[in-house]
């Protein structure tokens, strides 16, 4: 199968499983795992549209799966939530022309970690996986028209899966997650950087409950070659678990229902992830955690390793109805914090976390969380962002998006962040930070998808100004430090 994948002859590779699946049932579990994480390996990298907020159907390209391989892999493989081989195929019939071959993952252990990481983020890993149906089908599935509901079980989401190909959806896979998009925009930026300067690129690691199956090598193997490295993190040593998935249902108006799978399994900080967290110099630790079990333990814990050891935290606040069922604990967060903590928050996710609905304006809601941390950066669509630091307001007009018009406004809040935090590790002030970021929020905006892409990297680190400031040559460890430099 993995020598047909390397001829590109998906109906010999489909042929080559099934053959080999079905009179060999209790031992085809590792090599289907195998072939389909090579499959998934040749799909774009990172540079289709996030599911969760791509274009409808009608403006996307042609990108069909084969109908026929779909029914053919339908529900193979319990233990792998049918997903693996379904994928698999999905995956690889949407890029058949790439000419290249990307690595084939950067999944590392915390022995394998680097001395120092520049970049550690605390993320749920997960699969999106988006087709087009109709209401009828939401309706078997028993979700709401853009409405949400959690599978209960990794044989429910094989149905889904079964059903899907049975109904010939148009389908496809990408590697999800708001902090994910976040770190391949950093690790794209600095790469560009390094193109530009012939500077050390920054080291990017993300770290959450990764599983061994198929579609988790697909997730790392697509982070892998954005430049991310993906460490497992389990409760339980050894336990290779289930990737979670997102599946995104649109109807022909544009309508978004989700299925969402993911394990419950606890959220924890073993040795390994202390470790890391020690030996970073940021540390991004993503809103939508605080819905895992243990998470306001867990989170306290990694704030408190991050201070011990003169790290920097940032803390995204996940959308306003996390933050409306944590609230408590994330203020308790900010507060035991304090000035090793930059949070990052629309306007909306910040006036719930204040209490105040949606009364209070971006400047007010980050002057007032300004008070409580480090650095509160509010963010507030096109009217601009508001960063509070050092006791000041900053308030930055938005970018003009080089298209034009914003074409798909999803993941401008995770190209933001990363902008402020890569000219923020560059050495660059407030204000600088905050503009760069708001040109980087603006060139995802311009375009269908949630990650900002190669070739915009390099455009956007051309327009930094030159760097006169000491931190050019020796970037600040801490933010404590970064203060005192610029004050």
């Amino acid at each position: 199968a993995k020598g047909d994948l390397q001829g590109r002859n998906c109906p010999s590779l489909r042929s080559a499983i099934r053959s080999f699946y079905y009179p060999h049932a209790s031992l085809l579990r590792m090599p289907c795992a195998m072939a389909a994480s090579t499959a998934m390996a040749r799909s774009s990298c990172c540079a289709g549209p996030s599911p969760r907020c791509a274009p409808p159907s009608s403006l996307r390209g042609q990108r069909r799966p084969a109908r026929m391989a779909a029914k053919t892999f339908r529900a193979i493989n319990h233990g792998l939530g049918g997903a693996s081989a379904f994928a698999a195929v999905l995956a690889t019939q949407t890029r058949k022309s790439e000419a290249s071959t990307p690595p084939q993952g950067h999944l590392i252990s915390g022995d394998a970690l680097p001395k120092q990481l520049d970049v550690l983020g605390l993320a749920q890993t997960m699969v999106d996986i988006t087709s087009t149906v109709d209401e009828a089908l939401l309706s078997r599935f028993g979700v709401e028209k853009g409405g949400r509901r959690v599978l209960s079980s990794i044989d429910e989401r094989s149905d889904v899966l079964t059903t899907l190909a049975e109904e010939d959806c148009e389908t496809q896979v990408t590697p999800g997650g708001s902090l994910a998009n976040t770190l391949v925009a950093i690790a794209r930026l600095s790469k560009a950087a390094t193109r530009q300067e012939g500077s050390t690129p920054l080291s990017v690691c993300l770290a959450g409950s990764c599983g061994s199956d198929a579609l988790g090598q697909f997730f790392t193997s697509q982070l892998g070659h954005a430049g991310v490295s993906v460490m497992p993190v389990s409760e339980t040593e050894g336990n290779g678990g289930h990737t979670g998935t997102v599946m995104v249902l649109s109807t022909a108006d544009a309508q978004r229902s989700f299925l969402s799978f993911f394990t419950s399994e606890r959220m924890a900080v073993p040795p390994a992830l202390k470790s890391a967290i020690s030996n970073s110099r940021l540390v991004v630790i993503e809103g939508y955690l605080w819905e895992m079990p243990n998470a306001f333990h867990a989170i306290q814990e990694v704030v408190a390793l991050a201070r011990a050891s003169g790290a920097q935290v940032a803390l995204t606040a996940g959308d306003p109805g996390v933050v409306a069922r944590h609230r408590e604990e994330m203020l308790q967060v900010l507060q035991e914090g304090g000035k090793h903590i930059i949070l990052f928050a629309n306007c909306e996710e910040a006036c719930e976390l204040l209490g105040r609905s949606r009364t209070c304006s971006g400047r007010d809601a980050a002057a007032a969380l300004g008070s409580l941390c480090s650095v509160a950066v509010v963010t507030d669509g096109g009217k601009g962002s508001h960063v509070s630091a050092l006791g000041e307001v900053h308030s930055l007009a938005a970018a003009m998006v080089p298209q034009g018009s914003a074409l798909d406004t999803c993941g401008a809040g995770d190209a933001y962040a990363a902008g402020m935090c890569y000219a923020m590790m560059k050495g660059y002030g407030f204000q600088t930070a905050g503009r760069f970021a708001s040109e980087v929020a603006a060139v995802v905006v311009g375009r269908y998808g949630a990650q900002l892409q190669e070739p915009d990297a390099i455009g956007l680190v051309r327009m930094l100004p030159p760097l006169s400031h000491p931190l050019s040559a020796k970037p600040s460890s801490t933010l404590a430090e970064w203060h005192s430099m610029i004050l």
